[in-house]
């Protein structure tokens, strides 16, 4: 266990569903601001949406799949890869992907558009200007560069935002915050 030195204190930072709040913001998949900020779980959100169930009767199991599609929309998985996870049968998760891009349409047309990118370019470029090469991998496998491509952009994103988040804590000068 680590001690902080005396008058200082360890801070824990949590961007509570970075990745989610990313893909949803980069998608433009505006139904889904409202309700995260609002405080609702956006791995529940997900399931209630996909079933047509009341957010409030999503149980814990049931939240548990939507934080499993939700990152698996993410990572890029495939139907047979959900369907391990999920210990369900492959078109069962098939049907959750493609019911997850009929309540997120908006994503569905983000994932497509990284992907038109990704073949065209074989590079991806994140919001704060970080560039990726993907060209090796995408020659190797195009399934791997195309689930690199969008969970790449994700991911950096993610990173820049901690960056941008530290550099500001850093700025204010306090002799209490000391980041090693």
């Amino acid at each position: 266990c680590i001690i902080p030195d005396e008058g200082m204190s360890f801070i824990n930072i949590d961007y509570k569903a970075i990745e989610m709040r990313i893909l949803f913001s980069v998608s433009r998949q505006k139904d889904v601001f409202m309700p995260i900020q609002d405080g609702l779980d956006v791995h529940a959100l997900t399931y209630s949406r996909l079933c047509s169930k009341d957010y409030a009767d999503v149980t814990d199991a049931e939240r548990a799949k939507g934080k499993t599609l939700n990152f698996g929309i993410c990572y890029g998985m495939s139907p047979y890869s959900l369907a391990n996870r999920l210990n369900v049968p492959v078109l069962e998760a098939k049907e959750m992907i493609l019911g997850y891009f009929r309540a997120y349409s908006d994503v569905d047309r983000w994932i497509k558009s990284v992907r038109r990118d990704v073949k065209r370019y074989k590079r991806i470029r994140n919001h704060f200007g970080y560039c990726r090469n993907l060209e090796e991998e995408f020659t190797k496998d195009y399934r791997t560069g195309y689930r690199m491509a969008i969970n790449g952009h994700i991911q950096s994103n993610a990173a820049c935002i901690l960056k941008v988040a530290l550099d500001k804590l850093m700025t204010l000068n306090d002799p209490r915050i000391k980041l090693t």
